[in-house]
């Protein structure tokens, strides 16, 4: 799903959080080439030979595992709910949720579990969409800026990108959230010490200091966590940070 903007809540037209300006990316058009990502990182730092194979050998799974594939269809559903409600229009969450899982009902083998996959996405997703109340600026919010050095203003020659779940704005400030699908509760230290909330609040922080069009020091950006706990008695989690 491409990135989405919220519409405004006091009238017709697109509220765009923040504006893109023209200089957000001097890169751009070298994303097929090497970038950062959060997931890149993540990757790298975990296990480097994991990395070579899958970014520079283009190693990929035979199968995509099942988890991932119910990670997806959450977040597909929820995103369309978000944006229905700003349209104030219904969502076909049904319709989407069996679009999504077509293709992965071909083949008999793997059908049943496919279905019992399918269950589980569309009970978290209904679940998360009952209980989370917000009003988010963004879903789905994709970026690309370059990395500076604010000590010394040096430009890393290649752009850092991204797609953030939801931005929304409780206190003044923008706060990125990420969904997560858990199978127990997250650490309270995770949102302070995450990669890539780090690189979602870099984001934030970069276009703050382009909107006040002055050097500040920008020191909190708050970010969180929305995690679906996939347990006997499914519950949601939420985890704020800076």
């Amino acid at each position: 799903m491409q990135a989405q903007e919220i519409v405004s809540q006091a009238g017709s037209g697109i509220m765009p959080f923040p504006p893109l300006r023209p200089d957000d990316n001097p890169f751009k058009g070298n994303e097929a080439g090497f970038y950062l990502s959060k997931t890149r990182m993540s990757r790298y730092t975990a296990c480097p030979r994991s990395y070579r194979l899958a970014y520079q050998l283009g190693v990929k799974p035979i199968k995509t595992p099942v988890e991932l594939l119910i990670g997806k269809s959450i977040h597909k559903l929820i995103a369309e709910s978000f944006l229905a409600r700003a349209a104030n229009m219904i969502p076909d969450l049904t319709g989407s949720l069996d679009a999504f899982w077509t293709d992965e009902m071909k083949a008999p083998a793997t059908r049943a579990e496919m279905e019992q996959a399918k269950r589980e996405a569309g009970r978290y997703a209904c679940l998360f969409i009952k209980e989370v109340d917000l009003r988010p600026l963004a879903v789905e919010k994709e970026f690309s800026i370059p990395v500076v050095n604010y000590e010394n203003g040096d430009i890393l020659p290649v752009p850092l990108v991204g797609i953030i779940d939801l931005v929304d704005q409780p206190n003044g400030t923008p706060r990125a959230l990420e969904i997560k699908t858990r199978s127990r509760k997250g650490d309270d230290l995770q949102p302070k010490v995450s990669l890539e909330l780090t690189c979602y609040a870099y984001w934030i922080k970069s276009q703050l200091l382009g909107e006040l069009n002055e050097d500040v020091n920008i020191d909190k950006i708050p970010v969180g966590y929305l995690n679906i706990i996939k347990t006997k008695t499914p519950s949601i989690q939420k985890q704020e940070g800076f």
